[in-house]
């Protein structure tokens, strides 16, 4: 059986990626004060919150998910305080993405994560910077509909 050498190229390639994509690492300054560092490991995120006062806190998340998941970090509190999501497509047909967001607790010193107020995840989320809120999808019966959640007003 020969086996051809581009094949074998593609295939390697596609290996090299997938072990890359289940080791991601962000790092990123959350505040003046603190930075964090968030990394994916197989089904789940370890994230170190280094703080020039309080030191280093970490915490891991568990992942409920056989997609690949991916990391995002934004202002998803709209206060100059960086956060994460963790998003992935859904396992259905493959068509959305499922979010997860998680926002910087200055009292806890770590992240907390919020939940839309329509629904138990956030659907094909999209921040709007304009009107300070997130805006994701849920579905009353099946028919979709935006939801929009305002995080300036969770207590964190």
């Amino acid at each position: 059986m020969k086996i051809h050498k581009p094949l074998m190229i593609v295939v390697c390639a596609f290996l090299f990626a997938l072990a890359r994509a289940s080791a991601q690492t962000v790092t990123f300054k959350v505040t003046e004060t603190a930075s964090a560092s968030v990394r994916l490991k197989d089904r789940s995120v370890h994230v170190d919150v280094r703080d020039t006062i309080f030191g280093l806190t970490s915490q891991d998340i568990e992942l409920d998910t056989e997609s690949a998941p991916h990391i995002g970090v934004d202002d998803y509190g709209f206060d100059g305080t960086r956060g994460f999501s963790v998003w992935y497509l859904d396992e259905g047909m493959a068509t959305s993405t499922i979010s997860r967001v998680f926002l910087y607790s200055p009292n806890r010193r770590g992240f907390v994560e919020i939940r839309p107020k329509c629904a138990d995840e956030f659907v094909n989320l999209r921040v709007d910077r304009v009107k300070h809120v997130l805006v994701s999808t849920y579905y009353d019966g099946n028919e979709p509909k935006l939801c929009r959640t305002e995080t300036r007003r969770l207590n964190r």
